[in-house]
């Protein structure tokens, strides 16, 4: 919501951020309550696929303006930033962490998060189900170089940007044409969304199947929903 409402704040500088985080709960609450898990799976694959088109245009624009060369990408970063595996003494993420935490949450996060797993179960088939999981975890090295290294390479060209926060919407202000720009914020905002409306629709069923059914058996199908 906050990440949402700051990209929105740079279009719409004269709303608090406490009224544009209002915007996006209401609009992302209403076509949850109404639409329910086939609206967020819809939403997200629309918005899945906006993010992808938009961040290969602007990586490739931002690339080639930083000198289209990997050199200026390791260049561009902070000393040790494109390397995984930190010493032992790092502040942020010492390499014993990757086997003590890392690969636990991912773990965590794949196998038990419940708007991962109440999506794979809402598959079609079970075949459905594994190709999804699947294509949602290749989705993973695309995004390196869609959202993370274009973030980078916007170091080197705004380095006195104050707010690191704003790197991506600056990216998209200076290199897309304005079709495409209002298309790009479009789709950071519903990427965002699109976690919040998973959280939601995700975090309600676990309540009402956990709690509510259990203790209230006879409740109908309807009235469940209606919960």
């Amino acid at each position: 919501l906050f990440a949402g409402a700051m990209t929105l704040q740079l279009l719409f500088p004269e709303f608090s951020l406490w009224m544009l985080i209002s915007g996006i709960a209401l609009l992302g609450g209403l076509y949850v309550i109404f639409g329910g898990l086939k609206a967020v799976m819809v939403t997200d694959t629309v918005q899945g696929i906006l993010l992808l088109i938009v961040g290969t245009v602007i990586f490739v624009m931002v690339f080639i303006e930083i000198g289209g060369t990997w050199q200026a990408v390791n260049d561009a970063a902070p000393e040790g930033g494109m390397s995984v595996i930190k010493p032992a003494d790092d502040d942020f993420m010492p390499w014993p962490g990757i086997f003590t935490g890392v690969l636990w949450l991912g773990f965590y996060y794949w196998t038990t998060n419940h708007v991962v797993v109440q999506k794979v179960l809402a598959a079609k088939s079970l075949d459905h189900g594994r190709w999804g999981a699947l294509m949602a975890g290749a989705l993973q090295v695309p995004f390196l170089f869609i959202l993370v290294l274009p973030g980078l390479m916007g170091r080197a060209l705004f380095p006195d940007l104050e707010e690191s926060d704003h790197i991506w919407p600056a990216l998209v202000f200076e290199f897309l044409p304005t079709g495409l720009r209002g298309l790009a914020l479009a789709a950071l905002i519903a990427a965002l969304m699109s976690t919040m409306d998973s959280v939601l629709n995700g975090s309600a069923s676990i309540a009402v199947n956990d709690f509510v059914k259990r203790r209230y058996k006879d409740l109908s199908e309807a009235r469940l929903l209606l919960i």
